[in-house]
């Protein structure tokens, strides 16, 4: 892993598909047991290979890399993504742009994430509140 001084990078296990993530319980859909071992296993993970919490707004990049050729793309995000609430960032609402790639790899399946602080976008913000004023 490498931490960057506006980033993170980290190699994690394959997520579950989203059908074994959840389960229903009393009629409310809760995480399941396998859903929360993942989550649990990816914070320890991150955790060894340097994550920090970054603030203000982040741009994450997924590369999956699936075991089979099956799977849709999108199931494996989420339950990454909040995985690392509160060990690469605080809420995912600080995610303001997604970058997402599948490829196959039966022998070593797995996720790379890439977190990056976006700089720059609060003076965007100021300059194009600044306009709107005048």
């Amino acid at each position: 892993m490498n931490v960057e001084t506006n980033g993170i990078k980290l190699i994690l296990p394959y997520p579950p598909s989203v059908n074994h993530l959840y389960a229903t319980f009393q009629g409310r859909r809760i995480t399941s047991a396998k859903g929360r071992k993942f989550k649990s296993d990816i914070a320890i993970l991150a955790m060894r290979q340097g994550a920090k919490i970054l603030s203000g707004e982040l741009s994450v990049t997924f590369r999956v890399f699936r075991p089979r050729k099956s799977g849709d793309l999108d199931n494996r995000l989420k339950i990454s993504q909040d995985a690392l609430k509160g060990i690469c960032f605080e809420d995912d609402r600080q995610i303001v742009e997604i970058h997402a790639f599948r490829f196959d790899d039966r022998l070593n399946p797995r996720i790379e994430i890439d977190i990056k602080k976006l700089e720059g976008i609060e003076k965007l913000e100021e300059v194009g509140n600044k306009k709107k004023d005048n």
